[in-house]
C-alpha cells in the first residue's frame, strides 16, 4: 500500500506492517483480504460476457447461485446484435464443476430459455420471431484476485424454430468470454 503522513512523507507498507498500526483511539486496524477459500465456498456470483452468437456480437449479464461448490444455477439475459438481426435471450441453466479447486477449473452446463429474434428489414417490416431453445456447454473460470472471477466458454444452442412448411431447427454456435465478483 501507498501511504503518506501529516508531513507529506510519503513511502510504501505491506499489509503485515499495516495491521499493526493503531487508529486515534487506541484499536488495531483490521484489514480483509478475500482468500481462494472464499471463493471455494462462494453462494452468489454474478458477472458479465461478451464474445460472439453465430456471427453476431453478443453481451450477457447472469446471476448464479451456487448449491455446493460443484453445482450452480444461472440465470441471464443476452442481446445479440447482428447484420440481419438483432436477438433478446432469456435463459436458465444448470453448470457443474468437477474440479472446482484447480487455478483452471473446468465447467459444463446445459439450458434452456427463450430467443426473440428482431429481423432489420427496410421495406417490408417482418414478422418477428420468439423460440424456446436448448444449449450445451462448457468452459473454464479461474479466480483471478479479491473477489474477481475469469471466465471463459463455448456453448451449442438447437433454436426449436421447425414450423408446418420446415422440420428444421437452427444450430448457433457461441463463444464468449467475460468476469465476475463473487460474494
Amino acid at each position: 500500500f501507498k501511504i503518506s503522513d501529516n508531513a507529506g512523507h510519503v513511502g510504501w507498507a505491506n499489509i503485515e506492517q499495516l495491521s499493526l498500526t493503531l487508529t486515534p483511539t487506541g484499536e488495531q486496524v483490521e484489514f480483509t483480504n478475500t482468500t481462494r477459500e472464499e471463493f471455494e465456498q462462494r453462494s452468489w456470483e454474478t458477472g458479465v460476457l461478451g464474445g460472439d452468437f453465430g456471427g453476431a456480437t453478443i453481451m450477457t449479464f447472469y446471476g448464479a447461485y451456487l448449491f455446493n461448490s460443484n453445482f450452480s444455477t444461472e440465470f441471464g439475459y443476452s442481446q445479440a446484435i447482428g447484420s440481419a438481426s438483432s436477438s433478446d435471450i432469456w435463459h436458465a441453466d444448470i453448470l457443474m464443476q468437477p474440479f472446482p479447486d484447480w487455478k483452471y477449473s473446468p465447467f459444463v452446463h446445459m439450458g434452456t430459455g427463450m430467443i426473440d429474434i428482431n429481423p432489420k428489414a427496410t421495406l417490408i417490416k417482418p414478422k418477428d420471431l420468439t423460440s424456446q431453445f436448448t444449449k450445451f456447454g462448457f468452459g473454464v473460470r479461474s479466480y483471478l484476485t479479491k473477489r474477481i472471477v475469469m471466465r471463459l466458454e463455448y456453448n451449442d444452442y438447437v433454436i426449436f424454430s421447425a414450423t408446418k412448411d420446415t422440420d428444421e431447427n437452427e444450430d448457433i454456435k457461441e463463444w464468449k468470454a467475460g468476469f465476475a465478483v463473487f460474494f
